[in-house]
């Protein structure tokens, strides 16, 4: 019995850490997308005599994307894509301006309304997902799109580390309880 308890503690544990991890994955995509967002409207409106892309090849943009990007580890990349897709800014160095970047899920969706069991097939899936921010005037069609990639693999070494640590504690958990039961 004692065995059965601990390991149904250990299973609402590992369900509520995974849901903790994938929210404040998101909550992190969230604001680096607002503050990217920021970034590049600075950028360009700092530039006025140079045009969008010109503005947007600028090296101290690409650190500050890079920078940014450090703020979590799920997330895998900041870039600043046209509606075609075309890179104009990136945070990933290896990632030429010009290529087009694939659009994945959207990562709100796969945190809102994935039971548990989904999150963990998409911890160990190896799909992206995304968070996108469009830029543009009011009333008109977006010229740009701030675009946060994730990757919730990179997720799962924070919670694998913190199941060990809940896994080493049941386990004693357990033995002492058999102790004091015999």
């Amino acid at each position: 019995l004692a065995v059965l308890l601990v390991s149904v503690i250990a299973a609402v544990d590992l369900a509520h850490d995974i849901q903790l991890q994938f929210d404040s994955t998101l909550e992190r995509a969230e604001s680096l997308r607002t503050f990217a967002s920021d970034i590049v409207a600075l950028t360009v409106d700092r530039q006025p005599g140079k045009s969008l892309r010109e503005a947007l090849r600028d090296p101290d943009l690409t650190k500050l994307l890079q920078d940014t990007m450090l703020a979590s580890s799920a997330i895998l990349e900041i870039a600043v894509v046209d509606p075609e897709n075309e890179v104009l800014a990136d945070s990933v160095l290896d990632h030429p301006l010009g290529e087009r970047l694939p659009r994945y899920d959207n990562f709100g969706p796969a945190v809102a309304r994935s039971t548990w069991y989904q999150k963990l097939r998409i911890l160990y899936g190896a799909r992206y997902y995304q968070l996108e921010n469009p830029l543009g005037r009011p009333g008109a069609p977006p010229v740009l799109y701030i675009r946060v990639v994730i990757a919730p693999t990179l997720m799962r070494y924070k919670i694998m580390a913190r199941l060990r640590e809940n896994g080493t504690v049941a386990l004693f958990a357990a033995i002492g309880a058999m102790c004091i039961t015999f």
